[in-house]
Order: C-alpha cells, then sequence, then structure tokens
C-alpha cells in the first residue's frame, strides 16, 4: 500500500498531519521540565540548550512534512496528476509496481515512501528496457534520494565549502556527536543518505 511511515519500512502508515504534530507533542513536552532544570541549574550552558532545543524542533517540522506528504499523496486529485505524468512521459512508462525508499527530510528525519516506480518498456527488437520513474517522488521534487530542502541546502554548502567535494566527501563539523553520513560524489551531485539534523546548521 502506498503511503508514508517515519517508522521504518515497515511502520504503520501516517494517516493524518495532526497525528505527527500530537507525536512531536509527545516527544518534546517530557523534555521541558529537564531543559529547564539543566539551565536552572548552570545558566551557562544555554549556548547548548539553544541548540538542542532547535533540533528537537526541526524534528518537529520534519515529522510535519511527512503528515502533508502522507496525506496529499492519499487525494484524488495527486493520483490524477500521477497518471498524467505517466501517460505523457517522453518513454512509455508500465503501469508500475510498489517500491519503498528511505528519504532523509531537512529536519533530520528520515520518512520511508512506498509509491508506484514505473519501467520503461522495452524497445523494439532490443529487448531494454529504457529507465524508469518513481512518479510521486518526481511530482514532490524529489529527484536524489533526498528531499528538496535537504539537496538545496547541501548544494549550497558544498558550493561554499569547495573542500567540502575536493575531498570527496570529508565529514564537516564531524566533532557533533551522531553525525552520520554517507556520501556519494560524482561530477554532478552530492548524494546524502542520512545527515544528522541540520549538519550544517548556521548555529552550530
Amino acid at each position: 500500500m502506498e503511503g508514508i511511515s517515519v517508522d521504518g519500512r515497515n511502520g504503520k502508515l501516517i494517516q493524518s498531519v495532526v497525528e505527527m504534530i500530537v507525536r512531536f507533542h509527545g516527544d518534546v513536552f517530557p523534555k521541558l521540565a529537564d531543559w529547564e532544570q539543566r539551565l536552572k541549574a548552570d545558566p551557562q550552558i544555554l549556548d547548548t540548550l539553544e541548540r538542542e532545543v532547535q533540533l528537537e524542533f526541526s524534528r518537529g517540522a520534519g515529522l510535519v512534512v511527512a503528515g502533508l506528504i502522507a496525506v496529499v499523496m492519499q487525494t484524488k486529485e495527486f493520483a490524477a496528476d500521477a497518471e498524467r505524468v505517466r501517460q505523457n512521459y517522453s518513454v512509455p512508462l508500465a503501469e508500475g509496481r510498489e517500491r519503498t525508499m528511505s528519504i532523509p527530510l531537512l529536519g533530520g528525519v528520515t520518512m520511508c515512501m512506498t509509491s508506484l516506480y514505473c519501467e520503461g518498456r522495452r524497445r523494439l527488437g532490443t529487448g531494454d528496457s529504457a529507465g524508469g520513474l518513481h512518479i510521486k517522488q518526481t511530482l514532490f521534487g524529489i529527484g536524489k534520494k533526498v528531499s528538496p530542502g535537504l539537496e538545496r541546502l547541501v548544494s549550497r554548502q558544498s558550493a561554499l565549502c569547495p573542500s567540502f567535494a575536493d575531498n570527496h566527501g570529508v565529514t564537516v563539523l564531524g566533532e557533533i556527536k551522531g553525525v552520520r553520513t554517507r556520501l556519494c560524489r560524482s561530477r554532478q551531485q552530492i548524494l546524502i543518505f542520512w545527515i544528522y539534523p541540520l549538519l550544517f546548521n548556521p548555529w552550530v
């Protein structure tokens, strides 16, 4: 079944945006007392605490975005748009089959998106098939296995920091705990398969 999960490939599919807001509220509310106590005990930790709170709420934004995508995917209008893309694509496409892909979002949340992958029909006389298309990912502007916002952030950062690209994916800000990146470099793109929330955050 097509849909979005933030609990892994076999996780429960998101049904509404409100569900994600409630989930975030449940995650962040217990942390408020701890943040208050830590700051009260040592006001000098504000720098660390400010970044911690920001990252937590960035994650909340990621949950909301995943919820919005999930809801829009289930609409008749979106399904009609997807079918129009399939019918009018430059290469004839088969009806497709479901595939699940992990897609990191800007806030640090990784959503698992199950949607149709339509293979190109085989070329006459060759037996070879043309390239396929993840139609619904394309409609959302997802073309490199990451969200458009995250792709833009990484592209901008790599352009501003030439040494990042020259070193074939050297981890930037590596002293941040929990940073895990797997970068694949080609002539025209850098793909991020997992990135700690806001790795290139100007607050860090």
